[in-house]
Parts: structure tokens; C-alpha cells; sequence
């Protein structure tokens, strides 16, 4: 792309001289248009976004000096860097000045060399883009620094919310502070557990993120009977979604072995599942469906709860991504479905999403043999 020819745009009243401009750079495999009067060219420059300018000074209706100024005020950056070559009979000094003062990248008097001109196109051109790219690729790193300052005050803060769980059910734990209650101090045990699972996944999910991020997310598959870890997990949030007043249903067909990498899998799992408690209303229902496909298996967390909005579909698994229509009380990272999504296609899967006309959200992962 940067070596190809771009789009140039020949603002000139002289109809020989801009035919003249026009041949060579067609010669040369660029794409130019003429303009010539200076209505014309304010026409062409928002309809075809040259990538560079011929302007002639001299025009009917409204003058290059004109043109250049608008052109260099453009509320679009794109717009306002291109870059501006004056072909010109106006050769005095001031004119000049003027025009390099006005934002022109070359000033020519006429009469000018055409092997020069088409010089100056290229070198501008090239020029040009390589500055965009530069550009690109600073926003792009620009937008990494931002996103890890997110998920370093994202970690902070959920690092120190559990360990302010840990440490207060520990307190409560030590028999000088509490008489010995077995029920209370199991619940505190669990209370305590949950917390340690919950930075657990969170520092399986850094790691694995950060793989990715830098170009490098490799994930051993081994083969491994999805039906028995599909099971496992359940089980696991079983007590959490009773504690939270859902019914969890696990409904599976016989699967044969797949190469999965089962750390992969139980956190695209723990993190549909996490969601699904968190989002439905106490009395719901939450069903995980595990059934074989002609090309792998696929598995389906479906809850009774509100459904996802429209505008948030693919939205939600995007990093960071939470929704504004959810509750401030309802914490969470917004990396657990973009970490689901990532590890699924790692895999050679996917996952999707839709709305069940009964009510309620679906998340469908897909799964190669």
C-alpha cells in the first residue's frame, strides 16, 4: 500500500496545462481528477479525499490561497494534513512565504518541471502514508497503556475487595473473638473458599490474557471426556446458585473423548456460569446442555433471567466491556466473556449468544472433534 499510487486531485483553470498534469501522473499509475475553478475543487476534495493536492493559485470563484486555508482548518485531521503542492505563475518572494505560511508542503512557479512535480507527488505521498501508519500504530499503543492501566486498577481493586472478604471471615474464625459455632464457622470456611477460587480464576485469567495480549496464547489439548469436567463444574456452582435461591439443571448426552485443554474449558465454563447466577432473579432456573454435533459437541448455559439488550450482544465480549443498563451493586471485571470467547476460539471453537423467545439469555459453545 505504500508504494502504490494514490489519488491526486488538479485544481488548474488552464484546461491544457491540467490535461497536461493529468496524463503524466495516469502515466505514472496514479488516479487524478480535475477541478477547475475552486467550487469545483471544495466539491471534489469531500467527495474524493485526494491523497494529495495540485493547486493552482489563480482560480475562478474562489482562489487557491482560499482553498488552502479551508483545507488546512478541516475538522478532519485527515483531511486537513494532505498534503498541498502550489503550481504557480505568482513567483515572487512573498508569494512564497505566503503560501508555505498558509500550509503548502511545496511551492513551484510555473514554468515547472514535470518529472519534478510527479517527483514531489510520490515522495509526499509516500511520505503521508507513513506518517499515518506511525500514527495508527501510536493510538494502537496508546490504547494497549490504557487497557492495562484498566486491568491494574481493575486487579487492585478485586484483589483487595477478597482479601477484605479473607480477612474478615478469618478474624471472625479466631476462637478469642467468637464462641465455637460449627455452622457459623463453616459458613465462614466457605465464605472464605469462595474468595480463594474467585482470585483463583482471576490469576488463571491474567496469565492466559496476557498471553494473548503479547502474541503468544499456546494451549496444550489432551484427550479428555468433556462430560465428566462438564459435571465437575457443575457441581461446583450447584451450592452457590442454591445459596442464591436458582435451580441448577445439567442435562448431558454421552460425548467421546476430544482434545480440549481442560483448564481452558472449565474457565469458559466457570465464567457462563458465574454470570448466569449473578444475572438471573432468585426462583430461576439455569440449565447447562451438553449434546454431541457432527463436528465436535456443544454446550449450552441457558437462565431465566432478563435476556442480554440487542445493543450489547457482541458488545459483551469485548475486554472490559460492561453494560450501562446493569446495576452499579453487580461487580465484575469485564474480562470474564472476552476471556470465554478468547480460549474457545484458541481451541478452534466458538461461542455465541442470543435471546430464548421463552425469556432469558443462551450462550452456545462450539467445540471441534
Amino acid at each position: 500500500m505504500e508504494d502504490s499510487p494514490g489519488r491526486v486531485l488538479i485544481v488548474e483553470d488552464e484546461t491544457e496545462l491540467a490535461e497536461l498534469l493529468e496524463f503524466n501522473l495516469r502515466r505514472q499509475g496514479f488516479f487524478p481528477s480535475i477541478a477547475h475553478d475552486g467550487l469545483s475543487a471544495c466539491r471534489l476534495i469531500g467527495k474524493e479525499r485526494p491523497e494529495l493536492i495540485l493547486l493552482d493559485l489563480m482560480l475562478p470563484d474562489l482562489d487557491g490561497w482560499e482553498i488552502c486555508r479551508m483545507v488546512r482548518s478541516h475538522p478532519e485531521s485527515e483531511m486537513a494534513q494532505v498534503p498541498i503542492i502550489m503550481l504557480t505563475a505568482m513567483g515572487t518572494l512573498k508569494d512564497r512565504v505566503r503560501g508555505i505560511e498558509l500550509g503548502a508542503d511545496i511551492y513551484l512557479s510555473k514554468p515547472y518541471s514535470i518529472k519534478e512535480v510527479l517527483l514531489h507527488v510520490q515522495q509526499l505521498i509516500t511520505r503521508r502514508r507513513r506518517q499515518r501508519k506511525m500514527e495508527q500504530e501510536l493510538d494502537q499503543l496508546q490504547t494497549t497503556i490504557n487497557q492495562e492501566k484498566n486491568w491494574q486498577q481493575m486487579l487492585f481493586h478485586e484483589l483487595r475487595n477478597q482479601l477484605l472478604v479473607i480477612s474478615g471471615y478469618s478474624f471472625r474464625l479466631d476462637s478469642r473473638h467468637q464462641e465455637h459455632n460449627p455452622q457459623m464457622s463453616r459458613e465462614y470456611l466457605q465464605a472464605i473458599n469462595r474468595s480463594s477460587n474467585y482470585l483463583n480464576k482471576l490469576a488463571e485469567e491474567f496469565m492466559i490474557i496476557r498471553q494473548v495480549d503479547s502474541g503468544g496464547c499456546q494451549l496444550p489439548q489432551t484427550p479428555t471426556e468433556p462430560q465428566w469436567l462438564v459435571e465437575e463444574i457443575v457441581e461446583l456452582f450447584r451450592p452457590h446458585a442454591r445459596d442464591q435461591g436458582k435451580t441448577l439443571e445439567l442435562h448431558s448426552q454421552a460425548v467421546f473423548p476430544l482434545n480440549l485443554n481442560q483448564t481452558a474449558l472449565k474457565l469458559i465454563l466457570s465464567n457462563l456460569l458465574e454470570n448466569a447466577v449473578k444475572y438471573s432473579g432468585i426462583g430461576k432456573r439455569i440449565a447447562v446442555r451438553l449434546t454431541p454435533t457432527t463436528t465436535g459437541l456443544e454446550i449450552r448455559v441457558e437462565d431465566d433471567g432478563p435476556g442480554i439488550a440487542p445493543d450489547d450482544l457482541e458488545l459483551i465480549f469485548d475486554k472490559f466491556y460492561r453494560s450501562p443498563k446493569l446495576s452499579d451493586k453487580l461487580t465484575g471485571t469485564g474480562l470474564g466473556l472476552y476471556t470465554a470467547r478468547t480460549l474457545a476460539r484458541a481451541m478452534g471453537g466458538e461461542i455465541r449468544v442470543h435471546n430464548r423467545s421463552e425469556g432469558g439469555a443462551c450462550f452456545v459453545v462450539s467445540l471441534p472433534a
